[in-house]
C-alpha cells in the first residue's frame, strides 16, 4: 500500500469515528427530546439522525469492500518479477515508495528464492558489499554471494551467467568467500568469453 493510499485510508477510517460519535450524541439527543415532548425539535434530531445513518452505511460499505491488497504488496504472491520490481521500487523511492534499502533487500531475496536470475546474480553482488560497506541492507556475506552466484550461472539467461560467472571467477581468484582456486577461476573466466564477453577475456590475457 503506498503511502498516499495509507492516508486515504487513515482518513476514511477517521471520518466513520467522527460520524459515528456524532451519531450516538444525537442518538441522546433524540431521547431527551423524545422524553420531554419537544415536537419540533425531536423531528429536527430525527433528520439528522436519518442523514448521518446513511453517510455511516454508505462509508462502511466502502471501507468494507475497498480492494484489499495481498500483504505482500504485489498482486500474485508467487510472481518474482513482481518481486523484483517491489525491490527496486524500495531501493531507489520508485512507484510511490519511500526508500527504504531493507525492503529492497528483502524482495530481492524473494525473487531470487522463487527463481528469478537476475534476482539472484545481484543478490549475490550484493552480499559481496561496497567495499566492506552493505549494500541495500544486507550483510556482507560473501559465502552466501558464493551460494547466489553459483545458483545464477546454473539458469538459461545469457546475460545473467556471464555476468554471475565473471563476479564469481573473480571472488575464486581472490579467495573470497572461499578457497583460493586458480583453476577454477580461469575456467569461470573462460566460459564467459565463451559466451562473449570481452572484459573475462582480457582478464585471462592478464592473468593467466
Amino acid at each position: 500500500m503506498s503511502d498516499g493510499e495509507k492516508v486515504k485510508l487513515h482518513s476514511q477510517i477517521l471520518l466513520a469515528i467522527t460520524l459515528i460519535t456524532a451519531f450516538l450524541c444525537l442518538l441522546i439527543v433524540f431521547e431527551l427530546l423524545w422524553a420531554r415532548g419537544l415536537e419540533r425539535e425531536f423531528q429536527v434530531i430525527k433528520h439528522l439522525c436519518t442523514t448521518l445513518f446513511v453517510y455511516l452505511t454508505v462509508l462502511i460499505a466502502m471501507l468494507l469492500t475497498r480492494p484489499k491488497k495481498n500483504l505482500l504488496e504485489i498482486d500474485d504472491p508467487e510472481d518474482a518479477d513482481d518481486m523484483y520490481r517491489l525491490a527496486h521500487d524500495y531501493a531507489r523511492g520508485r512507484n510511490g515508495k519511500r526508500v527504504n534499502e531493507s525492503l529492497g533487500g528483502h524482495w530481492l531475496t524473494k525473487a531470487a528464492e522463487n527463481g528469478l536470475p537476475h534476482a539472484m546474480e545481484e543478490l549475490g553482488e550484493n552480499y559481496l558489499g561496497d567495499e566492506g560497506r552493505p549494500i541495500w541492507g544486507l550483510p556482507v556475506d560473501p559465502k552466501r554471494a558464493i551460494y547466489w552466484l553459483t545458483r545464477a550461472i546454473q539458469e538459461d539467461d545469457e546475460d545473467v551467467k556471464i555476468s554471475a560467472m565473471v563476479k564469481l571467477a573473480s571472488c575464486y581468484y581472490d579467495g573470497i568467500g572461499v578457497s583460493v582456486n586458480r583453476h577454477k577461476a580461469r575456467v569461470l573466466y573462460q566460459n564467459a568469453a565463451s559466451l562473449g564477453d570481452s572484459g573475462a577475456q582480457e582478464m585471462l590475457d592478464t592473468m593467466f
